[in-house]
């Protein structure tokens, strides 16, 4: 991931009810977090699963795949409500697989797209990639499961969908460039370019070295700073509902005016999307964590009550987006 200092022309985002305070203090009722925690011995932990190296073709790789899609297709057992999409390719002889997990609204024309990568580095050797990337895909597992019977409910109600994105081969295996990283990215952006997909994305929101104590995240885009107000305004209010996992108000967003929250642009997965003029809403990090491509990027470096934080927070985002009775 690269800084870069670019400016794009501003599109229009959605606007949406905010969530009433009875629903906001009901998403105790949700059960989130289950799925997170720091036991290596709880095998209904997903980072337990996801805790090895994940080079794009390799068997680690192929083990955390099948995982997700297990995770789903459990899910469904339920009645359906994903769509579970494998997008294979090989390029420079590695062979990569998003994997693209849909809800099925028969009426919904567009999307909200929440995404992270779930391959590593291939060096230094052994690196587990724990913030870089596997507690976002964590999040996303987990908020699947908290969320799925109220999708289930309302899925013939809903105009639009939520898809989860695992992107594949983010990482560079030489050196970061345009032809040597966000392999998965470049691949899925080109195939639904073709498709006409990419124009039923409402917002597409990125997350990316999340977990560890450094959390602060700008509003990095103009077209997407309401959305970004609207996730610190959510926090801010959980933070009244949930103390004890807000527990300080170190916020991880803050409301201001987009030119003094301005941070440029940092290269990553979204960079496709975002030159198609697709919203983006980038949580990253302004400041990288310390164990950044260390081979200490693992599950003893992470902060429990960080991760337990942005998993309410985004859950709540998603059914305020989808304005989804809770």
């Amino acid at each position: 991931m690269i800084l870069l200092y670019l400016l794009f022309v501003c599109c229009v985002v959605k606007c949406y009810e905010p969530l009433s305070a009875q629903s906001l203090a009901r998403l105790s009722s949700l059960n989130l977090g289950c799925g997170l925690s720091l036991d290596p011995d709880d095998s209904n932990n997903h980072f337990v699963h996801l805790n090895k190296t994940r080079v794009p073709g390799s068997k680690g790789s192929l083990e955390v795949r099948e995982y997700i899609k297990d995770h789903f297709d459990e899910l469904n057992k339920e009645g359906e409500v994903w769509l579970i999409e494998e997008d294979n390719f090989v390029e420079k002889g590695y062979n990569f697989s998003n994997i693209v997990v849909q809800t099925a609204c028969a009426d919904a024309r567009d999307k909200l797209v929440v995404a992270a990568h779930y391959d590593t580095l291939i060096k230094p050797e052994g690196f587990i990639g724990a913030i870089d990337s596997a507690v976002s895909c964590g999040i996303m597992l987990d908020i699947s499961r908290a969320l799925n019977g109220l999708l289930r409910s309302h899925l013939d109600e809903m105009d639009m969908g939520l898809a989860f994105i695992f992107f594949d081969g983010e990482e560079a295996f030489e050196k970061w460039s345009a032809t040597d990283s966000i392999y998965g990215a470049r691949h899925l952006h080109s195939k639904w370019m073709k498709s006409a997909e990419l124009a039923t994305i409402d917002l597409f929101v990125l997350l990316d070295l999340l977990g560890g104590e450094l959390n602060y995240v700008p509003s990095y885009f103009p077209q997407t700073h309401e959305n970004y107000n609207d996730m610190a305004i959510l926090e801010r209010r959980l933070l009244n509902d949930f103390p004890e996992i807000m527990k300080s108000q170190n916020f991880f967003a803050n409301p201001s005016d987009y030119e003094r929250e301005y941070f440029g642009i940092i290269e990553d997965d979204h960079i496709p999307f975002l030159r198609s003029r697709v919203p983006v809403l980038h949580l990253i990090p302004s400041r990288f964590p310390e164990t950044w491509h260390t081979i200490n990027d693992d599950f003893l470096h992470v902060d429990i009550n960080s991760i337990k934080r942005w998993n309410y927070l985004m859950a709540a985002f998603i059914i305020e987006y989808l304005e989804l009775p809770v």
